[in-house]
């Protein structure tokens, strides 16, 4: 026999149970027991577990530590004024450091890790143009070509990266880069440190947990100009993504002109 939590569905009120279900959750990203989250929502235990388990698919939270387990929200709930304020703040300061940034990947980054050939696109600001979501279209990408002395043939390697202007923000660019994965081979946040204090707060630690636990490059960067001021704190993990969803990427994210050369350089 089906167990209750398992013949839930939207026509019985799942969204509105998982609603309630991450209410109960602090928002302040502390972590809250299994237990006490069981009794204070009035489920049953199939239906709390079922429900719990569906906001951990969906990304809304992660599991804690503690006996009986716990879980926490992976991003902090905010005022509708304050998430207004901060997506303004954020759309500025993200374009104030992008030319530096750029720079930073073509003079010193891709030399770093020998990229072969490599063409760096910012993907950030395409308007309208039909890309697959918000969170499949990263603030840069780089598309390598790359070959190997004792391994025949050519490898494409798409490698995305994220820019958030500060620490505050930067817990939800952990988020975006792991969307990445679908198509990307390698996922990097890089962060604008305003102190280099910064690297001690909680927030900090909690923003290098996430990005080694979805295997994500965390670069941190001071003055976007000195290329000294960058520093590789986490390297992402290399992942194989499914071909069709890298075609797709190239064919709906890069300019037709770099879609071209690319297609030249897999095939010389």
């Amino acid at each position: 026999m089906q167990s209750e939590a398992l013949l839930l569905d939207e026509a019985n009120g799942l969204d509105e149970k998982l609603e309630k279900l991450f209410s109960l959750i602090p928002s302040d990203g502390t972590s809250k027991g299994n237990i006490a989250l069981l009794q204070e929502s009035n489920l049953s235990e199939d239906e709390y577990w079922h429900l719990r388990n569906k906001l951990i698919e969906q990304g809304k939270i992660g599991k804690g530590r503690g006996k009986g387990g716990s879980v926490y929200r992976l991003i902090a709930e905010e005022s509708t004024e304050k998430q207004v304020k901060k997506r303004g703040q954020r759309k500025s300061v993200e374009s104030d450091l992008y030319a530096d940034f750029e720079k930073w990947l073509s003079d010193f980054w891709a030399k770093d890790v020998n990229l072969t050939w490599f063409k760096i696109e910012k993907t950030a600001h395409q308007g309208r143009k039909q890309t697959g979501g918000k969170w499949t279209r990263p603030d840069f990408a780089i598309v390598a070509v790359n070959t190997y002395r004792y391994f025949p043939g050519r490898f494409l390697e798409v490698i995305s990266f994220e820019v958030k202007p500060n620490v505050e923000d930067a817990l939800a660019g952990v988020f975006e880069c792991a969307a990445h994965s679908v198509y990307a081979n390698r996922s990097y946040l890089a962060v604008n440190l305003e102190d280099d204090a910064d690297t001690e707060s909680e927030e900090f630690a909690r923003i290098e947990r996430e990005c080694e636990r979805f295997g994500l490059g965390l670069i941190t960067f001071g003055d976007p100009r000195d290329k000294e001021s960058y520093e590789v704190v986490v390297d992402a993990d290399r992942r194989t993504p499914d071909p069709s969803e890298v075609d797709k990427f190239i064919a709906s994210q890069l300019k037709e002109n770099t879609q071209e050369l690319v297609s030249k350089q897999i095939r010389s």
